[in-house]
């Protein structure tokens, strides 16, 4: 029996598989979505299956998520969870998982962004569009957690895909959720809190973030690195994690980079240096201020609040205002910071 996995169990499966770039067969040919969901049995055979492509917590959950095509062939039990969509969807909007010996389809990287969005609020869904956009893979394996998608392994979608999706998928639930959350993703974070710590620079003041909109992720930057014996200049790419930019009023240009390094501090001596050197070489460069993050101002408010602050004055931006008035936005700030950096949900 078909079974056609999406939401939630979707963006588990996208996120742990390797992409590899011009050479997905699934996406050269077209699936529909099932009518009927799987029984107890079947749903219990596919969520195995499906075992090595979920964290842990959704292990202990059981439960998968299932897309249907019609109402009545919805079904309820302890391993599914189920959805129903009767809109016609675009082409490509359903690929197989090739799973050998499992008929098992899952939903598009595009329409499990759509279905994110229509069931959670913005800025998760916003944090689960920079995961769909990134270079990064998740890996239990190792020892970070995460591996970069190099060489011939291609980005799972990006937003410009994103939003030709969204175009073609009129009438499909979620979308005008999901046009609003893409306002606030970016491609390329290496890693979830980069993203997140992007996102919430972009986020507006009243969904706690700042309001800031040339934000950019891993953007390639040429630094000086040495002079040779013969006393010629060398010069090296660096790529911040996130880069902000603003024009003062004045207008003058002022870029941030900003990298986030949870080991900075207690990666051995050797790290230490690696860390060093390349915050030395990024500083170098005149147009550019460059400041680290650690697990400081992920774990603890008034570290993220004070660092942003400074990252405010190095941009020469004014303090967010509403009704007039400068406002600190704390309440709202503190609610975004806890949901995508101290509490993330579980990609």
């Amino acid at each position: 029996m078909t079974t056609c996995i999406s939401h939630w169990t979707a963006l588990h499966w996208h996120l742990r598989r390797i992409c590899w770039s011009g050479k997905d067969v699934q996406s050269r040919n077209e699936y529909h979505v099932p009518e009927v969901a799987p029984g107890a049995a079947e749903a219990a055979d596919a969520s195995r299956a499906l075992g090595p492509y979920l964290p842990e917590v959704a292990k202990q959950a059981q439960k998968i998520d299932v897309l249907v095509s019609k109402a009545e062939g919805r079904r309820t039990n302890k391993f599914v969870k189920c959805h129903v969509c009767t809109t016609t969807l675009p082409r490509g909007s359903v690929q197989a998982t090739s799973l050998r010996g499992y008929d098992i389809l899952v939903t598009s990287p595009e329409l499990t962004f759509v279905q994110i969005a229509a069931t959670e609020d913005l800025r998760v869904a916003a944090y689960v569009g920079m995961a769909l956009c990134s270079s990064f893979r998740i890996d239990g394996y190792a020892s970070s957690g995460l591996e970069k998608r190099v060489d011939q392994e291609a980005p799972l979608t990006s937003v410009k895909k994103i939003a030709a999706y969204l175009r073609r998928a009129k009438g499909v639930y979620g979308v005008d959720e999901a046009r609003r959350a893409l306002r606030y993703v970016c491609d390329g974070a290496l890693s979830p809190p980069e993203g997140a710590i992007g996102l919430l620079a972009k986020l507006p003041c009243k969904c706690g973030g700042f309001g800031w909109r040339d934000v950019r992720l891993n953007v390639a930057i040429q630094v000086f690195d040495r002079v040779d014996a013969r006393g010629h200049s060398h010069y090296t790419t660096r790529y911040p994690d996130v880069v902000i930019s603003n024009r003062t009023s004045a207008g003058v240009r002022r870029m941030v980079g900003i990298d986030y390094d949870p080991e900075v501090t207690h990666g051995g001596e050797v790290k230490r240096h690696s860390d060093v050197r390349r915050g030395n070489q990024i500083s170098s460069v005149r147009r550019l201020k460059h400041f680290t993050f650690t697990d400081e101002e992920r774990t603890s408010y008034s570290a993220w609040l004070s660092s942003m602050e400074r990252v405010r004055r190095a941009l020469g931006k004014r303090r967010s205002r509403r009704n007039g008035s400068a406002d600190s936005y704390d309440s709202e700030r503190w609610e975004a910071w806890h949901l995508l950096l101290d509490h993330p949900p579980v990609l």
